[in-house]
């Protein structure tokens, strides 16, 4: 409704629920990702959603208004806006993009992006202390 209210319908597209090789070419074709950014009425304080790690395995930069749990809390690859209900400053979105994207390729920074989230959210990563205290008790 309020696409249609401001006439932005030629900017805006619902895709509703999708998977597979479907989503990966919508990622494929997304320069700049928004995670969850009204966790903070829900009364949460840390982003663990898995938008934020879909995002990062696509080597997306995005979006939050919540420290993300994974990566660095300095990550040049995340923009975070303030975790209330103040509008969201477009402006500075703009420029978040403008410097993540200046004078890169994006092939290599969508390269940086997976390898620091894989090196904190892979599976052998997440699952080592779990392992580690079983082989304690064996």
């Amino acid at each position: 409704a309020l696409v249609r209210k401001y006439g932005i319908e030629e900017n805006v597209v619902f895709h509703g629920n999708i998977f597979g090789n479907e989503l990966r070419q919508v990622y494929s074709m997304a320069y700049l990702g928004v995670d969850s950014i009204g966790r903070h009425r829900s009364g949460n304080a840390i982003n663990s959603s898995l938008k934020s790690r879909e995002y990062a395995a696509y080597g997306i930069p995005f979006i939050t208004s919540l420290p993300v749990d994974f990566g660095p809390s300095d990550w040049e690859y995340v923009h975070h806006i303030p975790a209330d209900d103040t509008p969201v400053d477009i402006i500075k979105m703009i420029e978040f993009y403008d410097r993540i994207y200046k004078d890169c390729k994006v092939n290599e920074l969508s390269h940086n992006i997976r390898e620091i989230a894989k090196s904190q959210t892979d599976m052998s990563v997440t699952m080592l202390p779990i392992i580690e205290y079983i082989k304690k008790k064996e």
